[in-house]
């Protein structure tokens, strides 16, 4: 058996009496010692917990403590396996005890499916110890819910999406989850097992409500597939039903055998509960006519770290401050990644070139380029505008700009011979200082070829921060993809026409026609017989997808 370097990441607050039983069945565990990593991350405490904590990390080396100003569980989980170097990252809470073969389990799980991005655990308690008046948690089957007491995903999966909606007050877990499973499946796995013992329940009041109400609404703002997958289409008429009547039936039914055991324990549940949840359906149409309008909401676009499901595929609804912060630190880190870009066509080519799906599927980060996709993306219930549409002629010269400032390394593989030098000279002469090379990209790109060697060998000599590939789709993505192993850059960025436009080779739209989304028909025009078939026939295939999808049914590649 393999044994990955698993990060055990650990959110606490206040817990300074139930931290060390935690921590203690996690240093007794069934699995290397020098192979996993006890991360504990003390949410601004203001008890002793930081103190226990720094003693605990004292006795045992594998207890790295970290400390946050107050900021809430999932920015405490983020802070934690951000600081982390293991492949694997393990979720549980501060309140549970882990078995002993926890650890194993999650390794042995993702040995056996490769395929795995994220293992949900089996989370069970103590029977002896329930009473209607506890709360615990008890998964002993696949969920939605995601829960972070037991949950382990994939680093670069983390990476992918982002991590966890920092600003979420609660249903982050599910939040995570849609959005690794969108990339790839998380499989339950029964073996991995954590006790989460019973504690005091407390009855929601209204702001606590509207708490839990407000973290649901930012699951259906963000993952509105998921959510019509799991809850329903209507969301006052999924938390009415599943949280206001559905589970209230449930749980006075399923604690009706204590009515001999203690009728009076149970009947004070039971009205408590019954009040609770009348708060809820209170104060429900007032929070959805709010939400509906924006006012007091704190729900907002999408999180510019977490992917969401669009026509079939992937994307994350980066602003360009986003972007710009995404390649300085693939650049700082040296990271390889792909960021690439999905609009109309690449869509049809996802859908039908095996390759480039897979390009997509590998790819790190992926921006939205053109206002078509967010208009269709606004129909289908995601929280999109013009700040979430970036085509690289808007955002290249401020790059660029950044590059020159901080004497990045930039090497532009495509177009035909002499349009790349052209473009690269009348950028140097923009900003001085400029390090860009370039190479047409009129070569044999079979991978064992001497001249795609060659077109590899440069770049690898040149290692540049940034690499743009032009070739136009599916060309590029496929060039990428055969190469990327061999490629050194901390950045690969398929660019399309890009530098075709800066040397003046294609004319570019105004720049006011790309924002109210008309670029579209000014290229057309400039060029039908090129693009006819890409604005006027690929279009048709990609509305099909909207239908499906704005309908409930899924559609997969033909």
């Amino acid at each position: 058996m393999e044994f990955p370097f698993i990060d055990v990441v650990v959110p606490t607050f206040n817990r300074a009496a139930m931290l060390p039983r935690l921590i203690a069945s996690l240093l007794a565990q069934n699995y290397p010692a020098e192979r996993y990593r006890v991360i504990v991350v003390d949410d601004g405490s203001t008890d002793e917990t930081w103190s226990v904590l720094q003693q605990m990390a004292t006795r045992d080396g594998h207890v790295m403590p970290l400390r946050i100003a107050h900021a809430g569980a999932y920015a405490a989980r983020n802070q934690g396996w951000r600081a982390g170097i293991g492949e694997i990252v393990a979720f549980t809470d501060d309140d549970c005890v882990a078995d002993p073969d926890w650890l194993a389990a999650v390794a042995r799980g993702f040995a056996a499916r490769p395929q795995a991005l994220g293992l949900q655990g089996k989370t069970a308690t103590i029977p002896e110890r329930v009473t209607p008046l506890t709360h615990q948690i008890v998964v002993a089957r696949p969920t939605s819910r995601y829960e972070t007491c037991n949950i382990a995903y994939r680093r670069d999966a983390l990476v992918s999406v982002g991590g966890f909606d920092d600003e979420a007050l609660n249903s982050g877990d599910s939040q995570l989850g849609a959005a690794v499973s969108a990339l790839g499946p998380i499989f339950f796995q029964p073996e991995m097992i954590v006790i989460h013992p019973p504690r005091p329940r407390i009855f929601f009041d209204r702001a606590e409500w509207r708490r839990q109400v407000e973290g649901l609404l930012r699951l259906y703002l963000r993952q509105p597939e998921f959510f019509r997958r799991h809850w329903g289409r209507s969301f006052p008429l999924a938390v009415g039903f599943r949280w206001g009547v559905g589970s209230t039936i449930k749980r006075a039914a399923m604690l009706v055998p204590w009515l001999a055991r203690d009728p009076i324990m149970y009947f004070t549940f039971l009205r408590r509960l019954l009040r609770e949840r009348a708060i809820l359906l209170a104060m429900l149409p007032g929070f959805w006519r709010e939400a509906k309008t924006g006012i007091k909401t704190t729900a907002a676009a999408p999180p510019a770290g977490i992917a969401v499901r669009l026509l079939g595929v992937a994307v994350h609804p980066l602003t360009w401050e986003r972007l710009k912060e995404i390649i300085a630190d693939a650049v700082k880190k040296d990271r390889g990644w792909i960021i690439a870009h999905h609009n109309l066509h690449s869509i049809y080519f996802y859908h039908h070139d095996p390759a480039v799906r897979s390009f997509y599927d590998s790819a790190e980060w992926i921006h939205i380029d053109g206002m078509s996709l967010v208009f269709l993306g606004k129909l289908l219930g995601l929280s999109l505008g013009r700040r979430q549409r970036l085509t690289h002629l808007d955002w290249i010269r401020p790059l660029l700009a950044e590059a020159a400032r901080r004497e990045w390394r930039i090497f532009y593989l495509g177009s035909r011979p002499g349009v790349a030098e052209r473009g690269a000279a009348i950028l140097r002469r923009e900003f001085p200082g400029l390090r860009l090379e370039t190479m047409h990209g009129h070569f044999d790109t079979r991978p064992d070829g001497a001249e795609n060697r060659r077109v590899v060998e440069a770049i690898e000599r040149a290692h540049p921060d940034l690499l743009f590939v032009g070739m136009g789709v599916p060309r590029q993505e496929r060039w990428i993809l055969a190469n990327r192993e061999n490629l050194r850059a901390g950045a690969i960025i398929n660019a399309g026409a890009l530098m075709d436009y800066i040397a003046g080779e294609i004319s570019a739209a105004p720049r006011w026609i790309g924002r109210v989304g008309l670029e579209w028909l000014f290229r057309l025009a400039s060029d039908p017989p090129r693009l006819w078939r890409r604005y006027l026939v690929e279009p048709w295939f990609v509305v099909g997808l909207f239908f499906c999808e704005r309908f409930g049914r899924r559609r997969g590649a033909p």
